[in-house]
């Protein structure tokens, strides 16, 4: 007889997403991977989404726990937060409304979950996730690969300097198992993003695996919280001015990375080993070096993004006096 399936705790957060909701909703169902319970909670939403996420409910009321708490509007980190503390399943999978799971989405990352159990031992934190397809507001392709799409290594989530300024994990990918929800929450007000957060604190204290396949399509309609811009070859002249141009987003950019970056330390800085708090601390300390210290330091420490923009604005904006602890 097939031992059962574990249970995953799929946990989504809406926010007037009715646009884009109930083709997400019906991914869900078309999942090879039977054996998921759905977390939704709302966060205020004026549209139809309410509406439609009863239905779904009603439809599926053995596998769909709505939450409602008097909590009120949470924002995206909070909502995340909220839903990840009502989870009790061994394993859980963030969603995110305006996207399209492919059917094997589960299956994929549960698969590589329980490989790296294996290794590793399930009291460690762990986080699985794949890539991408970008695909446009009617799911029309724009990018067969995130990854490609956007110039980012999965490789990179093996270093912990690299991914205190800059994420290569997207959320909506992610698998994530007991022992990480435990370490992670709750979410800081502090923390730049849930998923970087969870990603951070895997790094920090487990081990983080990556699937070179798409399992999501990533839906670009303009309103996105993260989206995805394409880069190309040899943009370093644009992207320069485009950083210049912008430099005071750039510096709120900057100053919420570094500002995850202290409560990281400062939530888990007696927990970590002396390799991991030298780590953060370097990075930490990058906003109060001067320029060409700034530079060697990050050469150093191997945590220059990939990203032309964000290794500009690391290098040349950082050392504002507004920009971190």
């Amino acid at each position: 007889m097939e031992t059962e399936r574990p249970l995953i705790d799929i946990v989504l957060a809406t926010y007037n997403g009715a646009a884009f909701l109930e083709a997400q909703l019906q991914s869900l169902t078309a999942q090879s991977y039977e054996n998921w319970r759905l977390l939704i909670r709302d966060d205020g939403s004026t549209d139809d989404s309410i509406s439609m996420i009863g239905k779904f409910s009603a439809q599926l009321p053995d596998r769909v726990e709505i939450i409602v708490d008097s909590a009120g509007k949470l924002g995206p980190i909070g909502n995340f937060s909220r839903l990840l503390e009502n989870t009790t399943a061994q394993y859980v999978a963030f969603c995110d409304q305006d996207d399209v799971w492919e059917p094997e989405r589960l299956f994929l990352t549960m698969g590589h979950m329980q490989s790296l159990e294996r290794k590793h031992g399930r009291i460690c934190p762990l986080l699985v996730f794949t890539d991408l397809t970008v695909v446009d507001r009617s799911l029309q392709v724009l990018g067969t690969s995130f990854w490609r799409y956007q110039n980012l290594n999965p490789e990179y989530s093996q270093r912990l300097s690299r991914l205190l300024v800059q994420n290569v994990v997207t959320g909506s990918t992610v698998l994530m198992n007991r022992a990480l929800i435990q370490k992670m929450t709750p979410i800081p007000a502090a923390a730049a993003m849930h998923d970087w957060w969870a990603t951070l604190v895997a790094a920090t204290f487990g081990k983080i695996g990556f699937i070179s396949q798409s399992t999501v399509l990533y839906r670009q309609h303009g309103q996105n919280v993260a989206g995805a811009n394409a880069v190309r070859f040899l943009e370093w002249p644009r992207r320069g001015y485009e950083m210049m141009r912008d430099r005071q987003a750039e510096r709120q950019k900057l100053a919420r990375c570094f500002e995850q970056a202290n409560a990281l330390l400062a939530t888990y800085g007696s927990d970590m080993s002396d390799e991991k708090r030298q780590i953060v601390t370097g990075v930490c300390s990058l906003p109060r070096s001067a320029f060409f210290k700034r530079v060697v330091r990050a050469i150093k420490m191997q945590c220059l993004p990939k990203s032309i923009r964000q290794r500009l604005s690391l290098l040349l904006l950082a050392g504002q006096r507004k920009i971190g602890a």
